[in-house]
């Protein structure tokens, strides 16, 4: 009947991955066999006819199969306030919290919940790396200055935060271990996780995980500089008591 299955070399990450981020069950047309019960799931798809096609609402080309079987996994997403799952923070959190080496982030802003600060802490107390890059200069003030307060405490903590110094980085991104990144649209913010219409890709294992990573690390080099105590205690005294008085609105921004 033209149909045959497909095996995804990478598909039982996949399958956990989307079970730990609690997205919505898998599409019929995907369907898992235990390989290692331990860890890993093998999953097929049906590789459907033209024929069938119209009717089953897939078509797996020869093109997409070949690209099906490249090395590592790629799994587009999208959030909004409406689907009471909290996705783009939750594959934040797994990426965070399955980091064993290092993470790697860029963001705009720093307005995040105790969830993710938690998260960001626990990392460095196991020995994790964890480094942020964020703008040196305000796209909007007080959001600026809310902001620092949240890196005073980040840094606190032990993780190292770096200024942006060639503009202002609107770039979204982590990295870590070599093995996951994500990049989209979703801000370190309240706004951007929880309120607004977001979208991204989570990848795994994939070979451009390491130009990002590599990006990251000559952005440290060449474009940052470290903020440190001493940076927060040169910050004007009236800008850190705005981002102190209004940190109370952070969940509103």
């Amino acid at each position: 009947d033209g149909n045959r299955l497909i095996k995804f070399e990478y598909s039982g990450i996949f399958i956990e991955i989307l079970e730990r981020i609690g997205t919505t069950p898998l599409p019929p047309y995907i369907t898992s066999r235990a390989s290692d019960p331990s860890r890993y799931q093998t999953v097929y798809a049906k590789h459907l006819g033209s024929a069938a096609a119209p009717t089953a609402g897939l078509h797996f080309t020869d093109e997409l199969i070949k690209r099906l079987e490249e090395k590592g996994v790629i799994i587009p997403y999208g959030d909004d306030a409406y689907n009471n799952q909290d996705l783009a923070e939750n594959i934040y959190l797994h990426i965070i919290n399955n980091a064993k080496k290092y993470v790697k982030i860029t963001t705009p802003y720093v307005l995040i919940d105790n969830q993710l600060f938690e998260a960001l802490v626990f990392a460095v107390n196991r020995g994790v790396e964890v480094s942020i890059i964020v703008p040196s200069v305000p796209d909007h003030f007080v959001t600026f200055c809310m902001g620092r307060i949240f890196i005073k405490q980040l840094i606190d903590m032990g993780v190292k935060v770096y200024e942006y110094k060639r503009g202002f980085i609107h770039a979204k991104t982590f990295v870590s271990d070599d093995r996951f990144a994500t990049i989209g649209s979703v801000n370190l913010d309240y706004r951007s996780l929880f309120h607004h219409f977001e979208c991204g890709a989570l990848l795994y294992e994939k070979p451009c995980i390491e130009d990002i990573k590599n990006d990251f690390s000559e952005m440290i080099e060449n474009d940052c500089k470290e903020f440190t105590q001493e940076s927060y205690k040169s910050f004007p005294l009236v800008n850190r008591m705005i981002g102190r008085i209004f940190k109370v609105f952070a969940p509103l921004m």
